[in-house]
């Protein structure tokens, strides 16, 4: 299987709850920005540039990479990438092709409402909403979250048993 790269990109500042995109694909499951690295991609950073463009219409973005996990053989056994970047215009983006059927809508989604399509909805993978949550986690790690109670929150749904693979 080949190896896949992901976009988490924020629509909030610092200063209030991060908002991440998240695409609704046609099977109904909402999912971040991207998918498999094709073979004509040279590298994660550029297949993930590639797909975002693909996939959505906005002015630029500049990925930073954050993780990089390698999946069991049961799970593929291939690498996915993850980006993180900040939207300076969300209200501009739009979805790019919206005839090919694969991508219905988009939505920016706090934690709290990502826990709620994982959980309550049953309409996000574990996968997309755990990278959405690593990276809420990563921000704070690396001082690029300040937002006081907003933040404790996302550590304790982050370590408690609340974020844990759905039945």
């Amino acid at each position: 299987m080949a190896d896949s790269a992901f976009a988490v990109l924020f629509q909030q500042s610092l200063d209030s709850e991060a908002s991440i995109l998240f695409l609704r694909r046609s099977n109904g499951e909402w999912w971040l920005p991207g998918g498999k690295q094709e073979t004509t991609d040279t590298s994660a950073s550029q297949a993930i540039h590639r797909m975002v463009a693909e996939q959505l219409t906005f002015s630029s973005w500049h990925p930073g990479g954050i993780g990089r996990w390698k999946l069991s053989p049961e799970a593929g056994g291939h690498t996915v990438h993850l980006f993180e970047g900040y939207l300076t215009h969300p209200a501009k983006v739009k979805i790019r092709d919206v005839t090919s059927g694969l991508t219905r809508e988009l939505a920016f989604f706090t934690r709290r409402q990502i826990w709620n399509h994982l959980y309550e909805d049953s309409d996000m993978p574990w996968g997309q909403a755990k990278m959405a949550v690593y990276c809420l986690y990563d921000m704070y790690k690396h001082g690029k979250r300040a937002d006081g109670q907003l933040l404790k929150d996302d550590l304790g749904e982050l370590h408690g048993l609340t974020w844990s693979r759905p039945a």
